[in-house]
């Protein structure tokens, strides 16, 4: 199929077939077709599978311990409490994987399967649901008079970028509303003698007061997502929270603050991780990933052909097919606007590589291309090593001893 539609120029159908070539990189040796494809083809296939191994690789470091480095002391500064209080909200993932897995994490030295993905991405997506402030855009001068404590765009602001992965649509959490806070807190006062003396009564009237600003601060009326059982954990855990917050000396609007950003953190890891091109027509049979980074700029593409098919639609639209995977399985769906808006693969900024054009001025551009998308994609040390090695096996691949590429 790919040798095909390199052959008569269809942009959409060469999309699809070299991200399946992609996925099965390593049984295309099998495959009596493979032989005819050109060294370029070849090489370029190779090169997007490493790309994708390492994109994978670094992502499951990532959810192995739900985003430790990610949210260190070197990235997030929070006080003591607030560490705490992550460091607990860890500890529930990882009891509630564990008892839907069996074991968690994965062994070292495995990948996390596609369905693993899946399942995850389910969850996250789930509690991101249950918690998003719909209302909340990027835009500073929008945003709703500040509430003190954690600056939570702030902090998701940058880790998108240092990881560059476009921003999804809405960035804020929703936050127990502060004037029950105070409420709670005149109360306190004016019973300042009961509290000396240790009044359950009262106690138990400011956990009921915070249980009820968490759940207000909720989109508990969807429930399609409340039915879930990692939301009913979830708001056994918020509860539970609630309780014992003075413990943790920390609020329960800052708590809510420090799980939003393990929340969407890891929803982002996991977005990109199972993103597929917008041409690729069967996303759910398939067992492998097909998240590879491509450019768009092969030189048959403008020329005119009698057989080109119409333009692909832009790669913005990505999620839906991301949506039509999970749709059914999910037990919700999401308006087409955010659809549209709330996953923008982070390769959207690399266009969908096609080439069948082996001139080696082609070859030079290409090549410098997928330089660029290194240096500007990798910073760690093995990393770079790595990726220099297979560019050097890539102009061994493409050029005979007598070429200079």
């Amino acid at each position: 199929m790919l040798y095909y539609a390199e052959h008569y120029k269809l942009r959409s159908v060469w999309m699809d077939a070299f991200a399946h070539c992609v996925g099965m990189n390593e049984r295309l040796v099998l495959s009596p077709e493979f032989p005819s494809q050109s060294r370029l083809t070849k090489a370029l296939i190779t090169r997007a599978s490493l790309e994708m191994d390492i994109e994978l690789a670094r992502t499951t470091r990532a959810l192995r311990d739900f985003l430790e480095e990610d949210l260190s002391p070197a990235y997030l500064g929070l006080t003591e409490g607030a560490r705490y209080h992550l460091d607990r909200f860890r500890s529930f993932l990882h009891s509630f994987y564990v008892d839907k897995f069996g074991y968690w994490p994965p062994p070292r030295g495995t990948t996390f399967s596609k369905a693993l993905y899946r399942s995850l991405y389910f969850d996250f997506k789930n509690m991101y649901d249950y918690l998003v402030d719909s209302e909340s855009t990027a835009d500073l001068a929008s945003q709703k008079l500040a509430s003190g404590g954690i600056c939570v765009l702030q902090n998701v602001s940058s880790f998108d970028k240092r990881h560059k992965f476009p921003p999804l649509p809405h960035p804020m959490a929703l936050l127990p509303c502060q004037s029950s806070i105070r409420n709670q807190r005149t109360e306190s006062q004016r019973s300042l003698k009961a509290l000396t003396l240790g009044s359950k009564q009262d106690k138990e009237e400011q956990h009921l007061s915070a249980r009820s600003a968490l759940l207000m601060a909720t989109n508990r009326r969807d429930t399609s997502i409340t039915d879930a059982p990692i939301i009913q954990a979830y708001m056994r855990f918020e509860r539970q929270c609630a309780i014992t917050r003075r413990d943790e000396k920390v609020s329960i609007s800052d708590a809510r603050k420090v799980r939003w950003l393990l929340i969407y953190g890891t929803l982002q890891y996991l977005i990109s991780a199972l993103r597929v091109p917008a041409e690729v027509r069967d996303t759910e049979a398939p067992k492998y990933f097909m998240c590879c980074l491509v450019a768009d700029h092969a030189k048959w593409q403008n020329e005119t052909h009698s057989t080109s098919v119409s333009t692909t639609p832009s790669i913005d639209n990505s999620f839906d097919h991301l949506g039509s995977q999970t749709g059914s399985q999910s037990g919700g769906s999401l308006s087409s606007s955010t659809r549209q808006s709330l996953i923008e693969p982070d390769c959207q900024n690399y266009d969908y590589l096609l080439h069948t054009n082996t001139d080696p001025g082609i070859y030079t551009w290409t090549r410098n291309i997928l330089v660029e998308t290194m240096y500007s994609r990798f910073s760690t040390t093995h990393t770079m090593r790595t990726y220099t090695k297979s560019l050097h096996a890539l102009d061994a691949t493409i050029c005979t001893p007598d070429e200079k590429c």
